[in-house]
C-alpha cells in the first residue's frame, strides 16, 4: 500500500513538473538552463529506493513522515543546485555549503524526530554526506 501511494506521488510530480515547464517564466527559464546534474539519473534513483527504505526503518507516524520529507526535499533540492552553472562555486565552496545544508537538515529533523527515529536519520545522513563527498572529491 505504502509503494502505491509513493508510485503514485512520483507520477503526480512528474506529471507537474511536465505541465508547469511548459509555463516558465523568463526567471524559470534562466534556472532551468543553468542546472547541472551531479548524480546520474540512475545514482538519483538508487538514492530514492535507499532513502524509501531508510524511511521505512524509522516508524515514523503519516503527519510526521510528511513533514520530515518536506525538509529533507527542501534540503536536497538547495544541494541539488550547488553546482549550477550561475552558482560558479569551487569544490571547496561547494563542499563547504553542502556541509552547512546537512547540518541544517539534521537541525530541523531533530526538532521533529524522537530519539530513536533521529539516530537513524543521523545515520543516514552521515552515508548520504560520505557518498556526496566522495562524488564530489571524485570530480574535482
Amino acid at each position: 500500500m505504502q509503494t502505491l501511494k509513493t508510485l503514485n506521488v512520483l507520477i503526480l510530480l512528474l506529471a507537474t513538473s511536465f505541465i508547469s515547464a511548459q509555463n516558465l517564466t523568463p526567471k524559470q527559464q534562466e534556472r532551468q538552463e543553468n542546472k547541472v546534474y551531479f548524480l546520474t539519473p540512475e545514482e538519483r534513483d538508487e538514492i530514492q529506493l535507499w532513502f524509501y527504505q531508510a524511511k521505512q526503518k524509522m516508524n515514523i507516524d503519516a503527519d510526521t513522515l510528511a513533514e520530515y520529507e518536506a525538509i529533507v526535499n527542501m534540503y536536497t533540492s538547495k544541494m541539488g543546485r550547488l553546482n549550477d552553472k550561475d552558482v560558479n562555486y569551487s569544490n571547496d565552496e561547494m563542499q563547504e555549503a553542502f556541509e552547512n545544508y546537512i547540518e541544517r537538515l539534521n537541525a530541523s529533523a531533530k526538532e521533529l524526530l524522537n530519539d530513536e527515529q533521529y539516530s537513524l536519520h543521523e545515520n543516514n545522513a552521515k552515508v548520504y554526506k560520505s557518498y556526496i563527498l566522495l562524488r564530489l572529491n571524485k570530480d574535482a
